[in-house]
C-alpha cells in the first residue's frame, strides 16, 4: 500500500484511500469511513494532518445491507438499513471528535453479491437512495423524516410506472 500510495503522490495526483490506510496519507489527500469496527483513531490522527474525510459508513450507506432481518437479499455485517435509517443522520457528526470541516462528502455503496437481477438492485436501492441522496445534498437528514416520509411515499407511483421494484419501508404513507 505505501508503494502504491507514494507512486500516485510521486505522479502528482491524490490518494482516496479506505480508512485502514489512514496512516499513509498526505494532506489533500482523502480517507474514505466504511467500517467503525476498525474504530476512529486513524482517521482522527490523518484528519488532524489535513486529511480529507469521505464518509460512507456501512451502517449508513451500504445500501446491500438488509432492511431488517427478514430482508431475503442483502448482508447484515454493519447491521440492518431502514430507510428512516439511511436518512437521520449527519456525517458531520458521525465520528465522535471529528472537526466537522474535514468532511469534504459522502459516498453510498451497494455491492451485489446477493443481487442477481435488476429487479434486486432496484429493490434495494429504493427507498434508500433516495433518503441518502437526501443527507448528500442537505448535508443531514437529522428532524427531516416527518417531511421526508411524504416525499418519499409520493415518488414511489414514478418508481412503479417505470416498472421499478422498491421497498416498502415502515413508517411511510405508500400509495395503493
Amino acid at each position: 500500500m505505501r508503494r502504491a500510495v507514494d507512486a500516485v503522490h510521486r505522479a502528482g495526483s491524490r490518494v482516496v484511500a479506505w480508512q485502514e490506510a489512514a496512516d499513509l496519507l498526505d494532506p489533500g489527500d482523502v480517507i474514505q469511513v466504511w467500517d467503525r469496527g476498525i474504530g476512529w483513531q486513524g482517521v482522527l490522527d490523518a484528519a488532524s494532518r489535513g486529511v480529507g474525510v469521505l464518509l460512507s459508513p456501512g451502517d449508513r450507506a451500504y445500501l446491500d445491507m438488509k432492511y431488517d432481518p427478514d430482508t431475503a437479499l442483502g448482508l447484515t455485517w454493519a447491521g440492518t438499513i431502514e430507510l428512516r435509517d439511511a436518512l437521520e443522520w449527519d456525517p458531520r457528526q458521525y465520528i465522535p471528535g471529528l472537526d466537522p470541516a474535514a468532511v469534504v462528502g459522502v459516498e453510498a455503496f451497494l455491492w451485489s453479491e446477493t443481487l442477481r437481477t435488476r429487479d434486486d438492485l432496484s429493490y434495494m436501492l429504493l427507498p434508500r437512495l433516495a433518503a441518502f441522496s437526501q443527507v448528500a445534498t442537505r448535508g443531514s437528514g437529522i428532524g427531516q423524516w416527518q417531511e421526508f416520509r411524504s416525499a418519499v411515499g409520493r415518488q414511489a407511483q414514478g418508481w412503479t410506472e417505470r416498472g421499478l421494484r422498491w421497498h416498502r419501508s415502515a413508517g411511510v404513507d405508500w400509495p395503493d
